[in-house]
C-alpha cells in the first residue's frame, strides 16, 4: 500500500462525543456503549466511504477497499495511535490505477432486490451468474481461476476467520449493551 496512492482509513468514533459529554460533567458510557450507537459508527463511515468513492471515482481515480486491516486492528490501533472508542472498520486506497481493468460482474438485481417482501428463491439466475463470474475470473487470470461465486461464498463461510473481533471491538468500548 506505500506506492498505491493514499490510504484512508475509516472508523466509527465516538471518542470526541464521550470527551464532549465529559464537559458538561454527563456520563454517556451507556449510550455510546449500545449496540445502536455501534450500528450508528459503522454505518456513518460506510457511507463516508461511499461518498469518498463516488467523489474520487468522477474524478478519474481509481478506488479499493482494504478489508484485511481486520485481520490485526490491534496493530493497526496502535500503528495510528487511536484512542478508546475508536474503531478502526476498513481502509479505502485511492489514487491512479496503474491499469484498467474490467468491472467484476455485480449479482443480478434479483438477488439483492426485493419488493413487498423478502424473496426466498435464491437459485434462480445463480447458475447463470455462477458461469459469468467463472468466465470473468477464467479471463483475467489467463485460467488459473474459474471458480464460481457459490463455492466462493460457501467456502468462505465454513472457514470462520477473525474470531477475535467481538472481543475487540468490547474493548474499544462499542457493542456492550
Amino acid at each position: 500500500m506505500a506506492d498505491n496512492g493514499h490510504l484512508f482509513v475509516f472508523c466509527a468514533d465516538f471518542y470526541r462525543h464521550e470527551e464532549m459529554a465529559k464537559a458538561y460533567n454527563l456520563d454517556v458510557s451507556e449510550s455510546v456503549e449500545s449496540t445502536e450507537k455501534f450500528m450508528v459508527g459503522v454505518i456513518d463511515a460506510a457511507l463516508a466511504a461511499q461518498n469518498m468513492s463516488v467523489a474520487a471515482e468522477s474524478m478519474g481515480l481509481g478506488i479499493c477497499y482494504i478489508g484485511g486491516i481486520r485481520n490485526d486492528l490491534q496493530g493497526v490501533s496502535e500503528l495510528l495511535q487511536l484512542p478508546h472508542r475508536v474503531l478502526p472498520l476498513f481502509g479505502l486506497v485511492v489514487g491512479h490505477p496503474a491499469k484498467e481493468t474490467d468491472q467484476k460482474p455485480r449479482l443480478p438485481l434479483q438477488h439483492i432486490y426485493h419488493e413487498n417482501g423478502y424473496h426466498l428463491d435464491h437459485s434462480t439466475h445463480l447458475e447463470e451468474y455462477d458461469e459469468l463470474i467463472s468466465s470473468y475470473y477464467h479471463e483475467r487470470t489467463g485460467g488459473k481461476r474459474q471458480d464460481r461465486w457459490t463455492e466462493q461464498i460457501a467456502g468462505m463461510l465454513s472457514m470462520p476467520k477473525r474470531m477475535y473481533m467481538k472481543q475487540f471491538v468490547e474493548s474499544k468500548g462499542y457493542n456492550k449493551r
